[in-house]
């Protein structure tokens, strides 16, 4: 089924949101529905009180970033109660270690957490201990991060599937974002040196899904494109430059999680080329995050 096709129902089949590997393809369908109306509603001012009096609450381990900045305008232009609880380093198992803390927590009448700390776990870890809705916020591997930048692809060239994605990563594990390029339909093109190709359980992934195959060659991968996704550590040769975006066609997009500051896979002034949806994506997040705080709530409640 392809995402242009889908006609949203407003429910979800997972009752959290801790990865997109095990989440069914009709889920991230509806999130990234609901996120796309919830746009066009804020855009022309329309009030959204879907979640009026709620509790949503925000477990994380950093002091201030745009992850709690996203999170405040999600919860909030859903008319719910943002809260957040900091914790020093990764604390949600010490956090959650006692009985009564878990009993207490579960008897306050929050109704989601969303989790940014340092380890990927720690949402899963509270979802098992609470059952309550998680969305996991790991900006490590995160599903909003993924599902963000797919949001943000659309947006911009109207459809996701049979896209060309120049895979410009480590492709060694099977995280969200590839999950999500995948369920939705973008082809994958593993760009990559020799030694550092694709393991063959994540290679036929893919290929039993999309058209797969490795690339090499960087500007031969850059110049056949769609969507250039960059996170690696491949080193100077593989490296993206202002200069290197010229082999993309003008249509193209360019992706990379942020922070970009202080990685050595891009230059930090590829944020100036118009291609580039590293900004947009970060504030899709909030249609985001609302839109499945919405679907999650309304499957529980």
């Amino acid at each position: 089924m392809r995402f242009e096709n889908y006609q949203p129902t407003k429910n979800l089949q997972a009752d959290a949101l801790i990865d997109l590997q095990t989440v069914d393809p009709t889920d991230i369908f509806e999130i990234l529905s609901e996120a796309i109306r919830l746009k066009v509603a804020a855009k022309v001012g329309e009030v959204n009180n879907t979640l009026q009096n709620k509790k949503i609450v925000l477990i994380t381990n950093q002091k201030l970033g745009l992850a709690q900045l996203t999170f405040r305008l999600s919860v909030v232009g859903l008319g719910a109660e943002p809260i957040t609880v900091q914790l020093g380093g990764s604390g949600i198992e010490a956090f959650l270690g006692a009985k009564e803390t878990t009993q207490t927590l579960s008897r306050l009448g929050i109704d989601a957490f969303v989790v940014e700390t340092g380890l990927y776990k720690d949402a899963e870890t509270l979802y098992k201990q609470l059952y309550k809705p998680v969305i996991n916020a790991f900006d490590g591997d995160s599903p909003c991060d993924a599902l963000s930048m797919l949001f943000s692809v659309h947006e911009r060239l109207g459809k996701l599937s049979n896209l060309n994605v120049a895979y410009l990563s480590e492709g060694n594990k099977i995280d969200s974002t590839l999950s999500a390029f995948i369920k939705c339909g973008l082809n994958i093109t593993f760009v990559c040196p020799e030694d550092k190709k694709p393991t063959e359980e994540i290679f036929n992934y893919a290929a039993a899904h999309v058209h797969a195959h490795v690339e090499h060659d960087l500007d031969k991968a850059l110049q056949s494109c769609d969507v250039l996704f960059i996170d690696n550590e491949f080193g100077e040769s593989y490296k993206i430059t202002k200069e290197k975006l010229k082999l993309l066609s003008r249509d193209a997009c360019v992706l990379h999680p942020t922070p970009l500051t202080g990685k050595l896979d891009a230059d930090i002034d590829i944020l100036d080329d118009n291609r580039s949806l590293i900004a947009n994506f970060g504030a899709n997040l909030v249609y985001i995050q609302s839109a499945i705080l919405e679907l999650l709530l309304d499957n529980n409640y």
